[in-house]
């Protein structure tokens, strides 16, 4: 009992910081791709966000460093990028290039992209969608 106290208490701050960059994405590009100064605005948004400042070490004479974590806009770039085509697919790929602007390390998003790819294709219809496995019980179509 106590184990499943302690891991209710987990907190991953990756995947904290990849769903907030997924967020942003996905609030810039809902209507369609942005351009000028609003895609500016977008991709500085994006990047303060993945930037994050190290802890100060006690007595150290320097302040803390802010690291971009292009490894993180990476993850969040080839996830949606590598998702399969569907009536999200535009906005995928809009939300992917912003991720690729903000600085995105390329390695990063093409394994993520991969991975993804490979899981979709792997996955098959949605549950919903699946035929039943008595067909008295089927829905009709």
């Amino acid at each position: 009992m106590f184990y499943a106290l302690a891991m209710a208490h987990h907190v991953d701050p990756d995947g904290i910081l990849i769903s907030r960059l997924l967020g942003i994405s996905s609030r810039h590009t809902s209507h369609g791709n942005p351009e000028g100064a609003d895609r500016e605005a977008a991709i500085k948004e994006l990047r303060e966000a993945a930037t994050v400042t190290e802890q100060p070490r006690r007595g150290s004479p320097y302040p803390p460093r802010s690291i971009l974590r292009s490894d993180l806009l990476g993850e969040a770039a080839g996830a949606v990028l590598g998702s399969p085509p569907g009536e999200d697919y535009h906005q995928d790929q809009n939300r992917g290039g912003l991720l690729q602007e903000a600085g995105a390390d390329p390695e990063v998003t093409e394994r993520a992209r991969r991975e993804r790819a490979e899981r979709a294709a792997r996955s098959g219809p949605p549950f919903s969608r699946s035929p039943s496995a008595d067909p008295r019980i089927a829905r009709p179509r």
